[in-house]
């Protein structure tokens, strides 16, 4: 019998990295209820699903440095056949894969070889989309973006409309979208959220939750880009030793700072209705 599949694609900057990272460190509890959370090679997520998405012309970023453009399909039937011995190994009731590195690429060549890969290997599919509000999503995308890279674009529309649409056209009915909102979370967290909505559980007991992305302050985030610039403007959207070491200085910096913090209001002022003189 078929393993259900439950496929969180994303999307970025939606608590991404949190989530993979509490389900990788949840691993034993999963199996246990009867979910595997198979192993892989790109950090706690399943990013290798992309690498047969036209990864010589739009593979992300830091798969491309990792494993050459011309390599993208070679390394995914290697993972994948990976994966198939691993869920031949736990035979369990479902799996869990998840990355946002599909969210917006299941339309491009290859899209559709993926997804009759997953239809042959799973049973009952259910997708899970995260949508974050235009203005924070902007926001950590150039936090994002500027690790690697000192030209920032000028920001644009967003529209996820046509990526939905392309997920539930290829999974009719088995495509949900949820609001990436810490109050509209189940008890604000992105991980509880996720295996409530798409397992159906509430009773498994996931490994503590910890701080993996930490933001830069706008003034780090202007030295990263200037340091860029100025230093490596033939690395750009490259990682390098260099802007990583650079990058932990500032993130060291930023630690030795109060950050500001909002106005408090006090309890004597208010708003008078007439006008009044002070002094």
């Amino acid at each position: 019998m078929k393993p259900d599949l439950a496929l969180h694609a994303g999307l970025p900057k939606t608590g991404t990295t949190a989530l993979q990272s509490r389900l990788a460190a949840s691993r034993a509890a999963l199996l246990g209820a009867g979910w595997l959370y198979p192993q892989t090679e790109t950090a706690n997520a399943h990013h290798f699903l992309a690498l047969s998405l036209d990864f010589a012309n739009r593979g992300p970023r830091l798969m491309v440095s990792r494993y050459g453009r011309d390599n993208g399909p070679a390394v995914f039937d290697r993972m994948w056949t990976r994966m198939l011995a691993e869920i031949e190994a736990c035979r369990p009731a479902g799996v869990i894969l998840s990355t946002e590195y599909v969210s917006s690429r299941i339309g491009l060549p290859g899209g559709d070889m993926l997804c009759e890969r997953l239809r042959e290997t799973f049973g009952n599919i259910h997708v899970t989309l995260y949508l974050r509000q235009p203005s924070t999503w902007l926001t950590s995308m150039l936090q994002q973006t500027v690790k690697y890279s000192g030209l920032l674009t000028q920001p644009r529309p967003i529209s996820w409309r046509k990526d939905i649409e392309l997920w539930e056209s290829r999974f009719p009915g088995c495509v949900a979208v949820r609001k990436y909102e810490r109050n509209g979370l189940r008890s604000g967290d992105i991980a509880e959220d996720f295996l409530f909505h798409a397992l159906g559980r509430e009773d498994i007991p996931l490994a503590p939750a910890v701080q993996v992305n930490e933001t830069m302050s706008a003034e780090a985030a202007l030295l990263m880009q200037d340091f860029q610039i100025r230093h490596q403007p033939d690395k750009d959207d490259i990682p390098t030793s260099e802007k990583r070491r650079f990058r932990e200085r500032l993130r060291e910096a930023d630690r030795q700072v109060t950050p500001q913090a909002p106005p408090k209001l006090r309890a004597d002022i208010w708003m008078r209705d007439r006008p009044t003189f002070c002094g």
